[in-house]
Formats: C-alpha cells, structure tokens, sequence
C-alpha cells in the first residue's frame, strides 16, 4: 500500500494503514532556485528547514542558481519566503522528480491523525 503524504487530511481504508504495516511515500520536488548571491545565507537556511537537501549550485554574474530535491509538502509558501529572504529579487521552479518514503515523524502524525479520525468516528455513532 502507497501513499503519498499532501497537505489536509488523509483517509485512507484499508487494513494495513490502519496496523501501521505500511510506508508511507511522499513526492518529492527538483526546485532551482535562482538569486542575487548576497542573499545566499538566507535562502540555504530556508531550503534547510523545508527538508531539502542542495543537489547543485553555480554562480551566472551576481546570481546563485541551486538545485536542491525538497518534499512536496514542504513547498507550500515557499513562494512568500523566498522573496521575503531576497527582498523579492528570488525566484523558483520545481517539478516532480520521484517518491521517497516519508520520514518516521511525519508517518507518525499521519498514522495518529488516521486513529482520531477513527476514533472520532465512533463516537459519533
């Protein structure tokens, strides 16, 4: 059983998610990121705590381009970080590369929002 790991809820039925026999995939983005390089600090630090690990970087003039493989999830607001951390001066790409099993903490929150969702379930009933 495979499932990818999204922003929202997960609902899944089936036996196995349910025991917690089952690993948890999640997508995984290449995103070139391109900026003025005095802000280089700044947007590493960011890439860092989205999760993502930096595949490539070159300087073209007085710009960095990265190339780093960051988890889908982690992306969302990305947007408005990279342009806070460059004065609005940065800006990114990203397409889907692969699927990775997704890291034990975030199975564990999804296998723990999956059970207070059954739980709350029947209490309703």
């Amino acid at each position: 059983v495979c499932v990818c790991v999204l922003r929202g809820r997960v609902r899944v039925n089936c036996a196995a998610f349910r025991k917690g026999s089952t690993i948890i995939m999640e997508p995984i983005m290449s995103v070139e990121f391109s900026f003025p390089r005095e802000y280089n600090k700044g947007v590493l630090g960011m890439i860092s705590k989205r999760r993502g690990i930096v595949n490539r970087s070159e300087v073209q003039d007085d710009y960095m381009i990265l190339t780093a493989d960051v988890p889908l999830d982690a992306m969302f607001g990305c947007s408005s970080d990279l342009r806070a951390s460059t004065q609005g001066k940065g800006e990114f790409s990203m397409e889907f590369s692969r699927y990775e099993q997704a890291p034990s903490t975030v199975q564990n929150e999804l296998f723990a929002a999956v059970q207070g969702e059954k739980t709350a379930s029947k209490k309703k009933k």
